[in-house]
């Protein structure tokens, strides 16, 4: 008897539970803080630099729109960033049937007003029913571009070997001044373009060459801090969907990152309707081998249909996470204000047991 009663007690506990889950995940009053950053991008070269520049005073907002009929479902007030060009939007409840994105309103710069093709909104998922369970969501950083690139571009990009890489793909490195050759290849392009569409070619010797890099999280915060380390050896591979039917249409085979963490790979053909990812496949790090919950894979977008004629793509910095947190994390996060944001939010501390940063309502 006494056993019949210790059973359906821990049934009616399991209940219990998973009913006070599901209210949980429905609850209205859910909230998320949204951090990104804002900068000038000082090269025109649609990425950061190292001479990239914090935008104080810009403005930005966050909007949600259903994912059936892209009808606005809410939005936030113009949020202006801080000296450090940084961001925070605090959004109530769960948006799971929602996209939301978080896009540029305008720069105080007069110089720098012009907003990235690439980086001129980021999308951010707002639930918890996606198995991410922070509270934080991190939007990749968005940029305007100077009016005039600073004369020490061309050094900083050899540096980086951003020319080798359009010469590895074909492209040719223009001399920026020169009006007539710029306005001549333009027009080319249109006549081209129009040839293609009136004879039914669609792109399908197209080259994009996706450049990226994998880092180790060692503060395991799902984001990069300046005690992440490039992570040599990491493999990731691409893959290409098609949107109605999902069924692959590219694969990428295995690709290595070099000693600074970077990879690139080339893409043959335009992808208009399909969705490509980058994802992470292993690291060859057993101290560091653990995905990150947001940046185990990274969008892009193969299609010149979208306005970007751009053949060398960026993805976002992919991530795993160190099995144990260093010591020297508490320091730095607190640096960044990390602590000081997560007091605002309420509750959350350090695990002593495995040095993750997580959430007080989940140990």
């Amino acid at each position: 008897m006494a056993k019949v009663q210790q059973i359906t007690l821990v049934s009616l506990a399991i209940c219990l539970s998973t009913l006070l889950g599901f209210a949980a995940a429905a609850n209205p009053e859910e909230k998320f803080i949204v951090e990104g950053r804002v900068y000038c991008d000082t090269c025109r070269v649609e990425f950061e630099t190292k001479i990239s520049q914090p935008i104080k005073g810009a403005s930005v907002k966050l909007e949600c729109r259903n994912i059936t009929n892209e009808k606005i479902v809410s939005h936030s007030q113009d949020v202006v960033t801080d000296e450090a060009g940084g961001y925070k939007i605090e959004v109530k409840g769960d948006h799971e049937d929602e996209i939301c994105e978080v896009s540029l309103v305008k720069s105080p710069r007069a110089d720098c007003n012009e907003p990235t093709e690439v980086w001129r909104k980021a999308r951010v998922v707002l639930t918890k029913a996606d198995g991410v369970s922070g509270t934080y969501r991190f939007a990749n950083n968005l940029g305007y571009m100077k009016k005039e690139a600073l004369p020490e571009c061309k050094k900083v990009l050899t540096e980086m070997g951003y020319f080798e890489l359009q010469d590895e793909i074909g492209e040719e490195v223009e001399d920026m001044a020169n009006i007539f050759i710029i306005a001549l290849l333009c027009f080319t392009i249109c006549v081209s373009s129009s040839l293609n569409y009136s004879y039914g070619a669609a792109e399908e010797n197209m080259h994009y060459m996706v450049v990226g890099h994998v880092y180790c999280d060692t503060c395991r915060v799902e984001f990069e801090t300046k005690l992440s380390e490039p992570i040599s050896g990491a493999v990731v591979k691409l893959e290409c969907r098609n949107r109605t039917n999902e069924a692959i249409t590219f694969q990428s085979p295995e690709i290595v990152a070099d000693s600074h963490g970077d990879y690139h790979i080339i893409v043959e053909g335009d992808y208009e309707e399909s969705d490509c990812d980058v994802a992470l496949v292993r690291s060859p790090r057993a101290d560091c081998s653990d995905p990150t919950e947001a940046w185990r894979k990274s969008r892009v977008v193969l299609t010149t249909f979208d306005g970007l004629s751009n053949k060398l793509r960026f993805a976002n910095n992919l991530g795993f996470k160190k099995d144990i947190a260093l010591p020297q994390c508490t320091r730095i996060l607190k640096e960044m204000g990390y602590y000081e944001l997560s007091q605002e939010d309420g509750d959350f501390e350090l695990s002593q047991e495995d040095g993750d940063f997580t959430h007080s309502s989940e140990l």
